[in-house]
C-alpha cells in the first residue's frame, strides 16, 4: 500500500468515481472535454432566458446582476464627493475610484452582452457585433449538437462557491461558452427551454 493510500485510509478520504460520459449514449460525449471552458464565475444568477418569439431566444442580464455592476459604478462618485470635503484631497481616492469605475463598466458590458439564438437568421451569437464578423463567439444553429452543463468550485480569500457553466457543443466536438453563474436550478430550467428550442440533448456532468 502506498503512502497516499495510507493517508486516504487514515483520514477516510473518499475518491469520487470517474465521470463516465458514455451514459449519454453518444460517442461525441465520450471524446468531449469535460473541464470548464471559461474558468472563474460568480455566485449570483447573472442571466435569465427571455422568450422573444417562437424564432428567437435571448439570455438577458438579471436585475441582480445589473444592480451589482451599478453599485461598482456608483461607489467612485461617493468616494470622490466624500474626499472633496477634506482640506487636502487624497489622490489615492481618485485611483481607487477609477479602479471601481472601470470594474463596474467592465461588469456591465459583460453582463449585458447580447446572447442570442435566432432561428430566423439561423445563428447563435454572443457579441455586440454581427455573428459573421466575430465567428469565434458564434455558430450556425444547425451546427449545435448538444448543450453541456459543468460545475466549477471557485475560491476567494474568505469563502468558496460553485459556479455553473452552460456551453454549446458543436458537431465537430468543439465548444462555445453561453454563460456562467451560481444558480444551478435556474440554469437547468433555462437550459431545458433552450434544448427544446434547438431540439438537442442536455449533457450535465455531476458535481
Amino acid at each position: 500500500m502506498g503512502f497516499l493510500d495510507t493517508l486516504k485510509q487514515m483520514f477516510k478520504i473518499e475518491e469520487k468515481p470517474a465521470f463516465d460520459a458514455s451514459v449519454f449514449g453518444d460517442p461525441l460525449a465520450e471524446n468531449l472535454e469535460w473541464t470548464p471552458l471559461v474558468h472563474g464565475g460568480t455566485s449570483i444568477r447573472t442571466h435569465e432566458l427571455d422568450f422573444q418569439s417562437s424564432q428567437r431566444l435571448e439570455f438577458r442580464a438579471t436585475v441582480g446582476a445589473r444592480v451589482f455592476a451599478a453599485i461598482f459604478m456608483i461607489i467612485p462618485f461617493v468616494l470622490v464627493i466624500a474626499a472633496s470635503t477634506k482640506p487636502h484631497f487624497p489622490w489615492i481616492v481618485l485611483i481607487m475610484a477609477t479602479v471601481f469605475l472601470a470594474g463596474g463598466i467592465g461588469m456591465w458590458r459583460s453582463f449585458t452582452k447580447p446572447i442570442v439564438f435566432d432561428k430566423g437568421r439561423g445563428w447563435y451569437w454572443k457579441s455586440r457585433k454581427d455573428p459573421r464578423e466575430k465567428p469565434e463567439s458564434a455558430c450556425k444553429l444547425d451546427q449545435i449538437h448538444a448543450l453541456q452543463i459543468l460545475s466549477e468550485r471557485c475560491k476567494t480569500k474568505k469563502s468558496h462557491y460553485y459556479s455553473y457553466e452552460l456551453n454549446i457543443v458543436l458537431h465537430d466536438g468543439s465548444r462555445l461558452s453561453v454563460l456562467d453563474h451560481g444558480r444551478i436550478e435556474e440554469l437547468r430550467v433555462d437550459a431545458q427551454r433552450l434544448a427544446e428550442f434547438l431540439a438537442v440533448p442536455i449533457w450535465e456532468k455531476p458535481e
